[in-house]
């Protein structure tokens, strides 16, 4: 407060500060030594309140975290091989032997053509998800003409000494008594079925 707050009402700032703390260490004195009023000595005593902690220490909470597994290494798969055409290789795929002629049902007595495009692996068979139709003369002959295809073998193409995949166009001539014949009851997409 201002010194003339004092000053208006006769008092002495200096004499009232300095006479505060005597006062309420004897205030305290009292209070703290005082004797219950009698008829109130059932009345507990009030405890003192506890002291807080001037500054709070280090606090430990639980933690509980997920398991999470250890990253792995990303699985390389080896490369495939390159794939060739037929200008780029040294000698290239020869269709050294159809096994099996696959003829659809009811049509052994008629002739078809139909050319594929396809990869030649390095052991000298067509690999089957590779095949693809680049024309026919009778659709009805596709799905049989691409059985034939995957049971024939090739003489593997070679570059600089190497055996090495190509890819080759390759047609198919069907007509009467082509050599060993199967006529296709149903037709199954990967797996040739035996005649």
């Amino acid at each position: 407060m201002p010194d003339d707050y004092y000053s208006d009402r006769g008092l002495d700032p200096g004499a009232i500060t300095d006479a505060m703390p005597h006062r309420l260490t004897a205030l305290l004195a009292v209070l703290l030594t005082a004797q219950p009023l009698r008829g109130q000595d059932s009345v507990p005593p009030v405890p003192p309140a506890p002291m807080a902690p001037t500054a709070p220490g280090p606090v430990s909470v639980p933690v509980t975290l997920p398991v999470v597994p250890a990253p792995r290494a990303p699985t390389v798969a080896a490369p495939e091989p390159p794939v060739f055409t037929s200008l780029e290789v040294d000698a290239p795929p020869v269709l050294d032997s159809v096994q099996t002629w696959y003829f659809p049902k009811g049509k052994l007595d008629r002739s078809a053509r139909v050319v594929f495009q396809a990869i030649v692996d390095t052991s000298g068979r067509i690999e089957p998800a590779t095949i693809r139709l680049v024309s026919t003369t009778d659709s009805s002959f596709v799905p049989a003409a691409r059985l034939t295809l995957m049971v024939s073998y090739y003489r593997p193409a070679t570059a600089r000494g190497e055996r090495v995949r190509v890819l080759v166009q390759q047609a198919l001539r069907y007509r009467k008594n082509a050599g060993r014949s199967c006529e296709l009851d149903a037709i199954t997409p990967m797996l040739p079925p035996r005649c």
